[in-house]
């Protein structure tokens, strides 16, 4: 089964759960820009409780008649190195933090240009970390949600999202959803 779904920034554990038995990665290519989602900002764990870390995008108030995968990133604010340290303060002292930094870090310094490229170097890492070696392919045209698509391709787009409500799932429900792969990243980042 392919799963079709949009291109969040460092997805939450429930993305990667649900790609545990998925056959490839349809990645959402041809929808407009949709504000407050997952697709320019993800929550952490820190000491302080959860977090959330925005990517800030060119003209965000234009941006929802963009295509996603043109959005720019917008380098003016100095959120990179909030992010930066944000995540070594957080995920600094958790056992195998120190392999995957450089890499992370890497991936920041070479401040891509759009949204959807920083999104996707996040997660073809985030892949090669999680040792998933699925296709991940592209859209090359948008259906609305609801309709129907290619046969044995499920439509997770919008599933996941940091607001209550509608057909996505709340932080809280996506933490009950995925306690198994929950316990195993409690585990290697030694969250309890």
């Amino acid at each position: 089964m392919l799963i079709l779904s949009e291109l969040p920034y460092h997805p939450p554990a429930a993305f990667f759960a649900a790609l545990l038995q998925a056959d490839g990665l349809v990645l959402e290519a041809q929808e407009n820009y949709r504000k407050q989602t997952y697709r320019n900002r993800c929550l952490i764990r820190t000491a302080q409780g959860v977090q959330a870390l925005t990517v800030p995008v060119v003209d965000g108030n234009r941006a929802e008649k963009v295509k996603t995968s043109d959005i720019d990133i917008d380098y003016r604010q100095n959120w990179v190195h909030r992010h930066w340290r944000t995540l070594q303060t957080a995920y600094g002292n958790s056992p195998y933090f120190e392999y995957y930094a450089d890499y992370l870090h890497d991936i920041y310094r070479t401040k891509p240009t759009r949204l959807f490229e920083l999104n996707l170097a996040f997660l073809r890492l985030e892949l090669r970390c999680f040792r998933l070696t699925l296709p991940v392919t592209f859209s090359t045209d948008y259906r609305l949600p609801g309709q129907p698509g290619a046969p044995g391709c499920l439509d997770r787009r919008d599933w996941l999202g940091p607001k209550a409500g509608g057909a996505g799932l709340t932080v809280r429900q996506l933490w009950a959803w995925c306690s198994p792969i929950r316990r195993c990243l409690a585990q290697v980042l030694s969250l309890g």
